[in-house]
């Protein structure tokens, strides 16, 4: 056994161990919060609970505020911090968290520096990986838009291409950004798949490339076995919505993705 299985047996391991920390911090939090009345606790309680259960990313931090809340909260009690005794055991307890932790963001970033080498990590029929190969490679796109889709976005990003949408949702809707509209314009034309509402996205944000799934769509919900993720298909494959048109050429072609550029 590989010292790299190793340690992701071990990443696994804790990831499931600190979820679970994060439900006791969160209920020991809330619980405490009620019992002295501290409205703002119980907000922080909930509000790193349900932080936490939106990306993994957001775990060690929401564990670091609900110590410190905790370490607050017991604070009320004389009887409990008599000898300071939960007080140390909260923040040591976080100390090997931490230590534990440092290596594991680590470990993940040596090996986001192989993710476009490795397929383990970074599945080619999920995330356009020979796409981006061929855009780095033949195209000024350091200066260039690129429509993304938001599954993949991030990857896009990481690769040094300016993306369209990527997971961080929060940030792309008016909820929480005032005037921006790209996780509705997203969403509507991954509903209704129409060249007309294409045309007019690529219009309003001026993109120079596309990059687009190449899969057949049935508009049935399927899982795909290699990623482990299910994912939705439309009436059909999104390169055909570009294809007859004279608006667009197609550059790149694969099983998985196409790069396509906007004329000018």
């Amino acid at each position: 056994m590989s010292i790299n299985t190793i340690a992701k047996d071990v990443i696994i391991e804790l990831e499931s161990n600190i979820s679970l920390l994060v439900v006791i911090y969160s209920a020991l939090s809330l619980i405490l919060s009620i019992i002295y009345k501290k409205t703002d606790f119980a907000l922080v309680s909930i509000g790193m609970f349900v932080f936490s259960y939106i990306a993994d990313r957001n775990i060690i931090i929401s564990i670091f505020i609900l110590s410190i809340t905790l370490v607050f909260l017991l604070e009320k009690s004389d009887r409990i911090l008599a000898t300071g005794k939960y007080y140390r055991i909260i923040n040591i307890e976080f100390l090997i968290i931490f230590a534990f932790f440092v290596p594991y963001y680590i470990v993940n970033i040596i090996n986001i520096g192989n993710v476009h080498f490795n397929e383990e990590y970074c599945p080619y029929s999920f995330y356009p990986v020979k796409a981006v190969d061929y855009i780095i490679d033949n195209v000024d796109y350091k200066d260039s838009k690129f429509y993304t889709d938001l599954n993949w976005g991030s990857y896009v990003e990481f690769r040094g291409l300016k993306a369209f949408i990527d997971s961080r949702t929060e940030i792309f809707c008016e909820e929480f950004n005032s005037g921006i509209t790209v996780l509705d314009e997203w969403a509507s034309f991954n509903c209704d798949r129409s060249i007309d509402k294409f045309d007019a996205l690529v219009e309003k944000y001026k993109f120079d490339y596309i990059i687009l799934s190449t899969r057949g769509y049935d508009g049935e919900l399927r899982y795909d076995d290699e990623t482990g993720n299910y994912y939705i298909d439309h009436a059909d494959s999104d390169i055909k919505l570009v294809d007859n048109s004279d608006k667009y050429e197609i550059l790149y072609y694969d099983d998985d993705f196409s790069v396509i550029e906007v004329k000018k």
